[in-house]
């Protein structure tokens, strides 16, 4: 359901609101949360190393996705 809720977001903010590109980012070790990125038609860009603390104050990597407008129209 989440792929799901995801994707009709990205609709609308790229074709209502007219973003042009939206970022997301997950702690790497939360691996469900990029899976759902990816079903939501986001691609993989990397991963950014110690880039925020996590609820013990310690530095975690996380990974980034992101989707451009023109993109849109070949995941539907």
């Amino acid at each position: 359901f989440m792929s799901e809720a995801l994707r009709g977001v990205i609709g609308y903010l790229i074709t209502e609101v007219g973003y042009n590109r939206l970022e997301a980012i997950h702690h790497s070790e939360n691996i469900a949360s990029g899976r759902v990125m990816l079903h939501a038609g986001m691609l993989h860009e990397g991963k950014l190393r110690d880039y925020r603390m996590n609820n013990t104050g310690a530095l975690v990597d996380c990974d980034m996705y992101s989707i451009l407008s023109r993109e849109i129209n070949r995941k539907e």
